[in-house]
């Protein structure tokens, strides 16, 4: 087991002292909330829940800043991170001094959760990125206690799904960093992308397959840093596509709602109104009458 310094203040939400059976091959072995504390500190080695094959552990820091030691490496954690603890590692956590955190977390075990993991290639002692994974630790602190037998295969289920949805955010923000190394974000990626085409055909659906992100985090990252949602700049992108092809005269709203793939020309008019802040067949009578301008 670990050798326990300090853990400070701390609500223990669900503990279990040994194995149980899984009907999916993953269970959780304690949840909880950590208060701020200036003396928390805790050392894992890799013997570390060597009962149980090895504890992964998830953290949400809500408040405050603590660091990681791992690997001959200083982490510094703050408010907004999700933290990623693998198994059977050397890893030491402690709250800093002045400001300590506070933090929800989870420990899951299990051949699922080692498949998981090895499945997503995540090799590293630790990874830590800006996530707001406090609701889904909460769901499962929940699920746990209200756990019954009538509920219990459908809690795991959910659980076991919470936890690959938080594995999946790690692989992101591990992609994210590699292309930030490369030159260019994950957000700026997609907006160079979307900016490339010569019609914005395209949904979130097909940029998730298309640079092999998870949806929610492209929107979170997107919104980021550019402060729109990328679905958002989309439309704004048709809504310029349009107002070029109402510029022809000849061209039909009807021709320019098709070829912007919109369902109806009554959903592409106000689609059109709410970015430009005028109906296409007005814009279009504006320009032509030549009282508009493009960039209206």
């Amino acid at each position: 087991m670990a050798h326990v310094k300090n853990l400070g203040k701390e609500n223990i939400v669900f503990f279990l002292n040994r194995p149980e059976s899984s009907p999916n091959g993953m269970y959780f072995t304690q949840g909880g909330i950590t208060y701020p504390s200036p003396e928390y500190c805790f050392i894992r080695t890799p013997r570390s829940g060597i009962f149980w094959g090895g504890v992964y552990v998830f953290e949400y820091i809500i408040s405050g800043k603590g660091y990681i030691e791992t690997d001959g490496q200083i982490y510094t954690v703050s408010a907004g991170d999700t933290v990623f603890l693998n198994s059977l590692r050397d890893i030491t956590y402690y709250a800093d001094s002045e400001d300590p955190y506070k933090k929800i977390w989870v420990n899951f075990v299990g051949k699922l959760s080692k498949g998981m993991v090895d499945g997503l290639s995540l090799d590293k002692n630790v990874y830590i990125f800006k996530y707001h994974s406090e609701p889904l630790i909460k769901e499962i602190h929940g699920l746990h206690t209200g756990m019954g037998i009538a509920n219990r295969f459908d809690s795991y289920d959910r659980m076991a799904s919470i936890v690959f949805k938080l594995l999946l955010e790690v692989k992101a923000s591990v992609r994210e960093t590699t292309q930030s190394e490369s030159g260019l974000t994950a957000a700026e990626r997609v907006k160079e992308f979307i900016d490339g085409l010569a019609i914005p055909n395209i949904n979130l659906d097909d940029i998730s397959v298309q640079f092999g992100f998870n949806k929610n985090y492209l929107i979170h990252s997107f919104k980021r840093r550019y402060g729109i949602p990328p679905n958002q700049y989309i439309i704004s992108k048709k809504i310029e596509s349009a107002k070029r092809m109402l510029m022809e005269k000849d061209t039909t709203i009807t021709e320019v709602s098709n070829a912007l793939n919109y369902s109806s020309t009554q959903h592409f008019s106000k689609s059109f109104r709410l970015v430009a802040g005028v109906s296409p067949a007005a814009y279009k009578k504006m320009f032509h009458d030549g009282g508009g301008t493009q960039n209206m």
